[in-house]
């Protein structure tokens, strides 16, 4: 757990962990820096490409006459919005006389709003564009999921060879050197069967890739009608990117502003996790080019108008709160003790269902009840939580709420809209999907809030394994694959027993470590948990977009099983009768790429 946050009052240590690299251009005739790329330094001082390079784009306008970065009148004028009456070009007036004047007064006073203006209202005057390399799918999934407020992409999985991803080593993950000399075949084992796993999640790829491309083939090819070549391969991709291990890497750009960052290395630092924590020091650094010498020429000069606030932790003291509660309240125990694991089988089919007419107050706390809990279902929960009394329902309430208050954020939990949920199990690249299309009012709660929010590190791996993975609805709904339904699911199997009897050896033989790295292992077809709330506006755009023909295929099996649940509700019937269910064996809509 971070016990501290970069602050920009720190000076630059002597020994700078991370090597600039400009990347210039010539621009009439002028040779220009359009990027700096932040790179952590290997043992010999050199960049290392195989960690996250987190890349600064300069793109403010330059300075002034004066020798001040023009968005200095950009920041004064959203602060002085809030204290004047002013129009934007008095305001603008004003912020220009003061630099004619005298510059080095309007940088003080620019400094002064930044660090002292009581609020972060300015920081969002600040546009920054970051872009990252190198980090994880797992990582890209987790920032996406808390892009409150900005805007970005990511690089799409569906169009990345898994041959070109590179892996991390259980190095990064593990301190190998507890293993005594003695105990050396296990130290060899791990290794290798490290690399083997990996080696059969790729082996599934290349083998489901020519699997699907032939069912494909049998059922839409038409001798005068071939199907295009980018068509094909997108579609398939579309399945076979769930054998892709969320370790791969990845890249993705962000569009925020400095109020946006801020909030991200605080919470990044929060996890705990030491890869998450320097990645927040890289976007520190990032932020701070003009410190450098190589970013001393940086137009955005951003120093003065970063402010970090120490992190809060509060959803994780209150999670550890309630599971010390709720474990002596009537009847909990007996739902632990219902969870308790069957026999292995690692297949799961998507599954949508509907949570209506539950006060929020409720949903919030069964969704931290969730996180604590994560081998109960929803409906479980709510089952024990009516029958509860009012006072034992306030004593949850206490706990849940307790610190939320002066603009505490309670994170993801919470964001509920309205007193109805989706709760959506299915596989993660699903659920990636719906965050980079920013998706209203989501929760995750299986797979990453579990780490976020976990008592003391203790956290349910052998739970999050045990989830399994999907059977792409592509394969269950589409005519010419049904056939490989078995044989998908064989392989699926295969796979998870592999995985879980490794984490095993390792709980052996680190039995005091976080052993995170099994994450990495776990595939974007893993299955977990969303709840999404929406309002029926939200709902409407969700819904039209991505699932129409010639949209996004890969949605269509949550949006129809979505559709199902709103079929039941009388009030929604003419939202409901709107809405086509998608029809995987169209050959128009398959072809169909606008």
């Amino acid at each position: 757990m971070a016990d501290k946050v970069l602050t920009l009052d720190e000076q630059t240590p002597q020994e700078y962990p991370y090597a600039i690299d400009v990347v210039t251009r010539n621009i009439d005739g002028e040779e220009r820096n359009l990027l700096y790329q932040v790179k952590r330094i290997d043992q010999d001082g050199e960049p290392d490409d195989t960690k996250p390079i987190v890349s600064f784009f300069p793109f403010s306008e330059p300075k002034s006459e004066g020798g001040i970065d023009k968005h200095i009148f950009s920041a004064w004028s959203g602060a002085r919005t809030s204290r004047t009456r002013k129009s934007y070009e008095e305001i603008f007036d004003e912020v220009l006389e003061l630099v004619k004047m005298d510059p080095a007064a309007a940088a003080e006073k620019i400094k002064e709003f930044g660090l002292n203006y009581g609020h972060q209202s300015i920081l969002g005057m600040i546009p920054v564009f970051l872009f990252f390399n190198n980090i994880p799918l797992e990582q890209a999934y987790w920032i996406f999921n808390r892009l409150w407020y900005g805007d970005g992409q990511e690089s799409s999985s569906r169009y990345v060879k898994f041959s070109r991803m590179n892996f991390p080593k259980i190095e990064g993950f593990l301190d190998l050197s507890a293993i005594p000399q003695e105990a050396r075949e296990d130290l060899e084992h791990i290794q290798q069967e490290w690399l083997d796993i990996l080696q059969l999640a790729e082996n599934n790829y290349k083998k489901w890739y020519a699997l699907i491309e032939e069912g494909y083939k049998a059922q839409f090819e038409e001798g005068d009608s071939p199907i295009e070549d980018s068509t094909l391969k997108a579609r398939i991709l579309d399945v076979v990117r769930s054998w892709i291990p969320m370790g791969a890497t990845t890249s993705m750009c962000l569009l925020g502003n400095l109020r946006i960052w801020n909030n991200y290395i605080k919470i990044l630092q929060e996890t705990g996790e030491e890869e998450y924590i320097e990645l927040a020091k890289q976007i520190k650094a990032a932020l701070s080019l003009s410190n450098t010498e190589e970013g001393k020429d940086v137009n955005a000069n951003l120093e003065p108008l970063i402010k970090h606030t120490e992190p809060t932790f509060r959803i994780r003291e209150n999670i550890a709160e309630l599971k010390t509660a709720i474990i002596e309240m009537p009847g909990f125990s007996d739902l632990l003790e219902s969870t308790k694991m069957g026999p292995a089988y690692y297949v799961r089919e998507t599954q949508v269902s509907v949570i209506d007419k539950t006060s929020v107050g409720i949903l919030t706390i069964m969704q931290y009840i969730l996180v604590a809990y994560p081998r109960l279902t929803e409906e479980v929960v709510l089952e024990w939580l009516g029958c509860l009394d009012a006072n034992q329902i306030r004593a949850l309430s206490i706990i849940v709420f307790k610190g939320h208050t002066r603009h505490e954020k309670m994170g993801n939990l919470g964001d509920i809209r309205g007193d109805r949920i989706f709760v959506l199990n299915t596989a993660i690249a699903q659920l990636r999907d719906l965050n980079r299309h920013r998706t209203f009012g989501r929760q995750d709660i299986a797979f990453l809030s579990q780490i976020d929010y976990a008592h003391d590190g203790q956290v349910d791996y052998e739970a999050m394994i045990s989830e399994g993975f999907n059977m792409s609805s592509k394969i269950v709904e589409t005519t010419g694959l049904q056939h490989l339904r078995a044989e998908w699911a064989a392989d699926a199997n295969i796979y998870y027993t592999r995985v879980m009897d490794f984490y095993n050896f390792l709980r052996q033989r680190f039995p005091n470590t976080d052993l995170h790295l099994i994450r990495k292992l776990l595939p974007l077809g893993h299955n977990t948990r969303m709840h999404l709330s929406a309002s029926p506006a939200h709902l409407d755009y969700f819904l039209d977009q991505r699932s129409t023909p010639g949209n996004d295929q890969s949605n269509a099996d949550i949006v129809a099983k979505m559709i199902d649940t709103l079929e039941t509700d009388p009030s929604l019937a003419g939202l409901y009768a709107q809405i086509a269910e998608f029809d995987y064996n169209d050959p128009v809509a398959f072809r169909d790429r606008t």
